[in-house]
């Protein structure tokens, strides 16, 4: 189930990542683009230039990966609705996306996690984590919303801290 949902489908996406964050780095992108601005070559069915981006000047879009939440945001937290309709939608969507990508990001850590040498307890606290960061019915805005200005997020990142001092040192 949660390597499932951290799976990337950009085919049930909007291209929301090509408009939700800035392009602000010359060496990774040829252009400069401001946060909730759409890439000019976002097209309704994709990047214009997907095959051709590194030489374009637009490597940094190859390091990207929204962890599946770029469709969870379309498909589950906006069904139905498209911000290329209505461009009022944009803003909240991409907040969304910003949002629950670091969540999915989270517990892809946690999810990798599990194949590192740690004690039972450890473990455990990982799998505990990990029942608490994708909801049992899917995100929603409000269980999204719960997330974000929770405790489970700060809960995470300490735990993934943490886990330093239980690795071997080379």
């Amino acid at each position: 189930m949660i390597e499932t949902a951290l799976k990337t489908d950009c085919s049930q996406c909007q291209g929301l990542c090509c408009a939700a964050y800035s392009f602000d780095d010359p060496d990774r992108f040829a252009i400069a683009k401001p946060v909730d601005t759409a890439c000019p070559h976002l097209q309704n069915h994709g990047c214009s230039i997907h095959n051709t981006r590194v030489e374009q000047g637009f490597s940094g879009c190859l390091s990207y990966d929204c962890h599946g939440a770029g469709q969870r945001v379309v498909q589950d937290l906006f069904p139905g609705l498209d911000w290329r309709d209505d461009p009022a939608l944009l803003p909240k969507m991409t907040a969304a996306l910003r949002d629950l990508q670091k969540a999915h990001e989270a517990a892809a850590m946690l999810f990798a996690a599990a194949d590192l040498p740690l004690p039972d307890h450890v473990h455990k606290q990982r799998q505990d984590l990990m029942a608490q960061i994708i909801p049992d019915k899917g995100w929603t805005l409000s269980a999204l919303q719960t997330y974000t200005q929770g405790p489970l997020p700060s809960q995470i990142r300490n735990f993934l801290r943490a886990l330093k001092s239980h690795l071997p040192r080379p």
